[in-house]
């Protein structure tokens, strides 16, 4: 019995990291004399919220391709990107 008592319902690590990912991001929030409120984000914040990191990283993916593109073109002229630069100014 001891033994059961030693192991006893502890949420593995797996399941506790998943659960701190799922939690919305919080804001803080600025009274005015001089105190912050800590709470976590309204449906209508997180939902926002989601949207913007949806186009972040939609612009941040097209950048990637943009720079990978570059360095194709780079990689087929045979030349570096500080070589093109040289080249162009």
């Amino acid at each position: 019995m001891q033994e059961r008592q030693r192991h006893s319902r502890q949420e593995p690590p797996i399941f506790t990291e998943y659960l701190k990912m799922t939690n919305r991001p919080e804001v803080r929030i600025y009274t005015g004399n001089g105190e912050f409120i800590d709470r976590e984000m309204n449906d209508e914040e997180y939902a926002q919220w989601l949207k913007d990191k949806a186009e972040s990283d939609a612009k941040k993916a097209a950048a990637a391709e943009v720079e990978a593109k570059r360095q194709a073109v780079f990689e087929r002229l045979g030349i570096t990107a500080e070589e093109a630069k040289f080249l162009l100014s």
